[in-house]
């Protein structure tokens, strides 16, 4: 994010973070979402803070995005009859909004539970030469919404994991910029066949250390053969 603040210096660019699956996550003590003129939050089912529906969160601290986003989100009203431009609605429900608060009193307890999931996989496969870990900066908070390994092997491990009864997932099959609609023609030799190596292994607030032992001697026992 430094980085890129850099680049867009004395610019006339937005700079939106995507921090859909990032709750709770921080960059030297300070929360994601709090870098950008707006960032977005995911609340699907299936994010580390996830309702019993589809929902979302926007959030800035410019009055003027703001209300603009709440006109959006309310077929183009901040109040009844208030209509000054088309918008939508994307207002989130009573329901989901309900199940949100409740899981918010509990959300750190499940950041807890993941890093100490995470920090068992890192232990137990670090000394795996064909299995590679993402690096991460030891300053930061991670949330770890997933657990990614990337090998070579993929499919077969896979395959291996789930006959032992392990089930994992391949999140992201192509890269964005492999999309043909995107036409975009750039060699992107870091991203280029990415999707055809990795892996998310189980990673959630119900895991057991027991189970995540499991799952790590199984992927010894694979590349170990």
């Amino acid at each position: 994010m430094d980085e890129i603040k850099k680049i867009i210096s004395n610019k006339s660019i937005k700079l939106i973070e995507d921090c859909a699956q990032a709750h709770g996550a921080k960059i030297n003590k300070r929360h994601v979402g709090n870098m950008g003129d707006i960032s977005t939050f995911s609340f699907f089912p299936g994010k580390n803070l996830g309702a019993f529906g589809d929902g979302g969160a926007i959030i800035t601290n410019t009055k003027k995005l703001s209300d603009f986003c709440l006109r959006i989100r309310n077929h183009g009203a901040l109040k009844k009859y208030d209509h000054l431009l088309s918008g939508r609605n994307s207002r989130l429900d009573t329901i989901n909004a309900a199940v949100l608060n409740i899981k918010l009193k509990s959300y750190r307890d499940v950041i807890i539970k993941r890093n100490q999931i995470a920090k068992i996989y890192f232990k137990e496969l670090k000394n795996v030469k064909k299995l590679e870990l993402f690096k991460l900066h030891n300053s930061n908070t991670h949330s770890y919404h997933q657990f990614v390994v990337r090998c070579h092997e993929r499919n077969n491990l896979k395959n291996f994991l789930k006959k032992n009864k392990i089930e994992t997932m391949i999140h992201y099959p192509y890269m964005l910029n492999e999309l043909k609609f995107f036409k975009n023609e750039k060699n992107l030799p870091k991203s280029k066949n990415l999707g055809k190596k990795i892996l998310s292994l189980p990673i959630s607030e119900e895991h057991t250390k027991k189970e995540i032992i499991f799952v790590c001697k199984m992927i010894k026992k694979f590349f170990s053969r």
